[in-house]
């Protein structure tokens, strides 16, 4: 039998609900069944979270060993890390039942890859690797986002032949979407809007010649400029249908001249679940060329990189009405993929083959 750990969530504003959710709704389409957690709590532990992540945690490491424990030798079990209400002690669980079922861990973020030492110190960076090899080395296999994750995972002490690679996040969307993008020179972002997320948004008004079309919260839409228009906010279901624009924008950081930081950097190892959402769209894509994506970008002629936003200007200049159809077609066979799931699914089959 075939199982999965649903920690479900009701908010889907940011991209890792959706990214979770949607992985869930796959995961029940295939014949996987799920071990609902207790999450009650959810909230208050999100308000309280010093206080509440502990107790929250242990209780649901409760529920998790005690469903485990009726299940049959071999039977598949999916977890998605990290977990949000039962990370914390979730080793010893995963330790007992290594051995007798096939766990399988569906990674969305890596703390350990997301961690700055100049921010946080050496130590906290250090605990942070320690706990995800702790945690990772128990999984027969691991769903790790692209190649470069993959490298980074086998750094840490994760075997080789464990770790399959996932390509893109899917996303799953209703009705079909007749709109496409139009090269009208007009650049999407969309996400957390936030000065302390996307800082390299307060630089925009000086690339002048690209209009800018933003989503998401966090935008202080105070002051005005004539090459950016604050959109409004939308859920993760929603957004798709409402995006007007040429291209989407992957980018992150401080800067308009690179992608750095915490973030910035962390381009170099994740995939972005804002790429998925340009695609489910059947939107081109502009990302920064040194984020891990970019190669999947080019070699499946989904869009363009760039090295720096100042050079958004002469590219989108020089995209031609052919190209942008050409590009336009991979696209909406990229969309195809994620509406029906196909990543998630290919990457299950390759473990269940094995």
């Amino acid at each position: 039998m075939k199982y999965y750990i649903s920690e479900r969530q009701t908010e889907f504003y940011t991209a890792s609900g959706k990214a979770r959710q949607d992985i869930e709704k796959i995961l029940d389409d295939v014949g996987y069944k799920s071990i609902e957690l207790n999450l009650k709590d959810a909230y208050i532990r999100k308000r309280y979270r010093r206080f509440m992540q502990l107790p929250v945690c242990y209780r649901n490491n409760k529920i998790i060993y005690k469903e485990l424990e009726k299940k049959e030798d071999n039977d598949i079990v999916v977890f998605q890390y990290p977990m949000l209400f039962a990370n914390k002690s979730i080793t010893k669980v995963l330790k007992k039942y290594s051995k007798k079922l096939r766990l399988i861990a569906v990674i969305h973020d890596l703390d350990s890859l997301r961690c700055s030492v100049e921010e946080k110190g050496k130590m906290f960076c250090s605990r942070l690797k320690r706990e995800d090899k702790e945690i990772l080395s128990h999984f027969d296999y691991v769903i790790a986002h692209n190649e470069k994750m993959k490298k980074e995972l086998i750094k840490l002490g994760i075997e080789a032949d464990k770790i399959i690679i996932l390509q893109l996040f899917d996303y799953i969307y209703g009705e079909e979407i007749s709109k496409k993008g139009e090269n009208d020179r007009t650049v999407i972002i969309a996400g957390n809007l936030s000065v302390n997320k996307a800082r390299y948004l307060m630089f925009l008004n000086e690339i002048e010649n690209v209009k800018f079309n933003l989503y998401g919260k966090g935008y202080d839409d105070t002051k005005k400029y004539k090459n950016i228009n604050y959109k409004g906010a939308f859920n993760s279901d929603e957004i798709i249908y409402n995006l007007e624009g040429g291209f989407g924008l992957v980018w992150d950081g401080t800067k308009k001249e690179t992608c750095d930081g915490t973030m910035g950097n962390y381009m170099r190892y994740n995939n972005p679940h804002k790429v998925s959402m340009y695609l489910a769209a059947k939107i081109p894509i502009i990302i920064w060329e040194e984020a891990a994506l970019a190669d999947f970008i080019k070699e499946n002629n989904l869009g363009y990189t760039i090295k720096s936003l100042d050079d958004l200007e002469e590219l989108l200049e020089g995209v031609t009405k052919e190209e942008y159809e050409n590009i336009l077609k991979n696209v909406e066979v990229i969309s195809k993929k994620l509406k029906d799931g196909q990543y998630i699914k290919e990457a299950l089959k390759m473990i269940e083959l094995k």
